[in-house]
């Protein structure tokens, strides 16, 4: 009978330190079970190239996936997330409910799965993140020789399509000029070395022509300080550093704040006014035919800083709608060209010499008489330009 008892009391204290044992696991339990899992619940991600047979094609709803490292500046404001692949090919895969474009950034979370493999689990997409970062912009198709860096501003030479969807080939501006500009996004653009995949080779960009599309463009790194309702404009790739950002005493874009740094890239919110009139002097001399489509490319003028004219190294290519018939412009007449759907129209009425001498077309014979009343007539809009002036054509600048 004594053992008995014995016994019971052993088994009694056996099931108390059991309990506390299960009460101590389920404590442990509740205050690591998100850290434990966390890995595995929501992750940054990239969707990426197969590691067998070629990227999914819409409709699909299963992608290739690889994660990433992210990383933002702590201080509040404008940033930019940073991110780097942890692999150097397909991690895994994730399914979305919206289909989702090669080389899109997403967060994905685990969840347990069905039957004896449950365990395993799978991974899915956001579909309201995954849709957005799927729409964000237009999409770019690098063409240049060198990496588009973030927020540049680029010219639009035409259209490709990759993977059945319409991207526009894009590079830095050059010496022709564009009524307007597409700005790149966050990302960096590689440029394409004329093999590979070439959704590799592409990003998103923004027009940013209206209020609602306005955002930050890259600038000179001068620009400082509050520029609210200023004007900025464009150098070609060869007239600056910094190819593709907004310059000081040139027209196109309209500052809504002060200057910021995103991510080491100094830039200003802006919106874009289309450039539909540009002012300057002629470079090649023109003949008007009997069609009616001589044409001249005008080196474009804007004022700089110190008031005087100077070139902004970029060129227009024009016809010339008011020479008569055999009527020829002169090299360096001074006039205006003015954008009409999808061509420039040159006006050179400033040019003071008369109709007969058949050197310089477009203009009326001065009081003074013939070619010398003329001569006074240039004399007199040189002056109205070096006095700060403007006259006609010079209200873009």
């Amino acid at each position: 009978m004594h053992d008995v008892l014995r016994m019971r009391e052993e088994l009694l204290r056996m099931q108390r330190e059991v309990g506390e044992l299960k009460e101590q696991l389920r404590q442990f339990f509740r205050a690591r079970a998100d850290k434990m899992d966390l890995f595995r619940q929501v992750r940054w991600a990239e969707t990426c190239n197969p590691a067998v047979g070629l990227y999914p094609t819409d409709p699909a709803t299963v992608f290739p996936i690889q994660f990433l490292d992210a990383h933002f500046d702590a201080a509040p404001g404008n940033q930019v997330l940073s991110t780097a692949a942890r692999q150097s090919s397909q991690a895994t895969t994730c399914f979305s409910a919206t289909y989702l474009a090669n080389g899109t950034k997403l967060p994905v979370f685990w969840l347990r799965g069905l039957g004896e493999d449950g365990d395993e689990g799978e991974w899915f997409a956001f579909p309201s993140t995954a849709q957005a970062q799927q729409d964000a912009g237009i999409p770019l198709f690098n063409i240049d020789n060198q990496i588009i860096q973030p927020f540049r501003v680029l010219e639009v030479l035409d259209t490709i399509d990759i993977g059945g969807t319409s991207h526009l080939r894009v590079r830095y501006p050059r010496g022709g000029f564009k009524t307007k500009w597409i700005v790149n996004g966050v990302n960096a653009i590689p440029p394409y070395p004329g093999f590979g995949d070439l959704s590799t080779y592409t990003g998103r960009g923004f027009w940013r022509t209206d209020q609602d599309d306005a955002g930050p463009v890259a600038t000179s790194l001068d620009m400082t300080g509050v520029l609210i309702d200023q004007e900025f404009g464009l150098q070609p790739t060869f007239a600056t550093s910094l190819p593709g950002t907004l310059q000081k005493f040139a027209p196109g874009f309209t500052a809504l704040g002060e200057s910021y740094l995103i991510s080491g890239t100094r830039v200003i919110n802006c919106r874009q006014r289309p450039v539909t009139t540009v002012f300057g002097k002629n470079r090649t001399a023109a003949t008007q035919t009997a069609a009616g489509d001589a044409q001249t490319d005008i080196d474009i003028f804007f004022r700089g800083q110190n008031g005087k004219m100077q070139r902004a190294g970029f060129v227009v290519i024009c016809y010339l709608p008011f020479l008569e018939k055999g009527e020829t412009l002169k090299v360096g007449t001074w006039g205006k060209a003015d954008w009409y759907s999808g061509h420039w129209e040159g006006d050179f009425d400033c040019d003071p010499d008369t109709l007969d001498t058949q050197q310089q077309g477009g203009g009326q014979q001065g009081d003074g008489g013939g070619q010398g009343g003329g001569g006074g007539g240039q004399q007199q809009l040189l002056e109205l330009m070096s006095s700060g002036s403007t006259g006609t054509g010079t209200g873009t600048f």
